[in-house]
């Protein structure tokens, strides 16, 4: 099932000054033990700047924090140098997030308040929007995007997503067993 990972920060010095986290979150949320999810992207958002993760399109790219620290570096030296591509697979735009969910049918904005994903399970594209890091403070979410219950206030996202791509990896292969 099509995910994608929406990562809303106050700002770049939040992203630059948390590269560590965003690492894990990278690793989290488009790899496998095994190589890369190929349905999967991440956006690190901010209201200047996106820096998209496309898996489809990624190469040589390794799980390690060391590995993704340098493409890290790498993405931040683009912005400052006003350049949109970093490698293959990598994007840097100024588009809005309203942009990044047109595709995506269900789309959650995770939240300490919410449904849970189990009572009505996704049987389409998903998109989840999740505070970066999460200070209580109000975040201006779409009208047609529903909440959806996370431990955001307790865990990072970087612990977040495992649960949530297994949880959407479990009711695929469900929904493909009943079928």
């Amino acid at each position: 099932m099509r995910r994608r990972f929406i990562l809303l920060a106050q700002s770049e010095d939040e992203l630059i000054e948390n590269m560590p986290l965003m690492a894990r979150c990278i690793s989290s949320s488009i790899m496998l033990s095994h190589g890369l999810r190929r349905d999967a992207d991440l956006i690190f958002h901010t209201n200047k700047v996106a820096i998209h993760f496309v898996s489809e399109h990624l190469r040589g790219v390794r799980p390690d924090e060391g590995s993704l620290l340098g493409i890290l570096r790498r993405v931040f030296r683009a912005i400052r140098e006003g350049r949109g591509t970093v490698r293959s697979g990598v994007l840097i735009s100024k588009r809005d997030l309203e942009s990044y969910l047109l595709n995506f049918p269900i789309k959650y904005f995770c939240a300490p308040f919410g449904k849970d994903l189990l009572e009505d399970p996704p049987r389409a594209p998903v998109a989840f929007i999740i505070p970066f890091v999460y200070r209580g403070q109000a975040y201006k979410v779409p009208a047609n995007v529903a909440y959806l219950k996370c431990p955001v206030d307790r865990q990072w996202p970087d612990q977040i997503i495992p649960v949530l791509n297994i949880l959407l990896d479990r009711l695929s292969y469900a929904s493909k067993r009943d079928n």
